[in-house]
């Protein structure tokens, strides 16, 4: 079933690859970018988290005014933050599982103008599990360097990532949301 998934999400990104031809495709890297991830963590209140290891790429218009498409490839084995023994726990088998599902990756189907910036539309490929998601996306195309960001909240548990322990008093150790940000920044002129 992963695999199917997989090859569609690959298909998709060959038919927008094809689209995009003609447009300015932009890489972004952790050189001029960054990723960061935060989950309500009972122990210390939010486990807040950076990715080291990510690439992507956002394709303009040929004129360069427009954003028409959107790739994310994170290496889930990356992620680092100010707890390191609470990062391992989160590359574990009981939570990202970064041995088995080594990558996270986004693919967009569709960029729309909003009141401000942009909506997102496509496929978010997490823990063996591919959902669609819309996110709010702003970008500045107006200088010579591209300024960009956009923030995704995610449910973990609809990918599968559902590991938790229940408190002596009720409730729980990791909260359910996660809450992902990005910004980009990168020339284009």
């Amino acid at each position: 079933m992963a695999l199917m998934v997989l090859n569609f999400i690959l298909s998709l990104f060959f038919f927008f690859t094809a689209l995009t031809a003609q447009a300015a495709e932009l890489s972004f890297t952790p050189a001029n970018s960054s990723i960061t991830a935060a989950v309500k963590y009972t122990l210390i209140g939010k486990y807040t988290a950076g990715f080291e290891g990510f690439k992507g790429t956002i394709t303009l218009d040929d004129a360069g005014t427009t954003i028409r498409g959107v790739t994310l490839n994170i290496d889930a084995a990356s992620v680092r933050s100010n707890f390191p023994a609470l990062d391992k726990v989160v590359r574990s088998p009981g939570l990202l599982d970064t041995k088995k599902y080594p990558s996270i990756t986004f693919q967009s189907t569709s960029i729309e103008p909003a009141a401000v910036g942009y909506t997102v539309k496509g496929w978010l490929y997490m823990h063996g599990i591919v959902k669609e998601v819309e996110f709010p996306f702003e970008a500045d195309l107006s200088g010579e360097t591209v300024r960009a960001r956009g923030v995704w909240s995610i449910a973990r548990k609809d990918f599968g990532v559902t590991w938790n322990k229940f408190l002596d008093k009720g409730g729980v150790i990791v909260g359910n949301t996660i809450t992902v940000k990005w910004q980009i920044f990168m020339n284009h002129k």
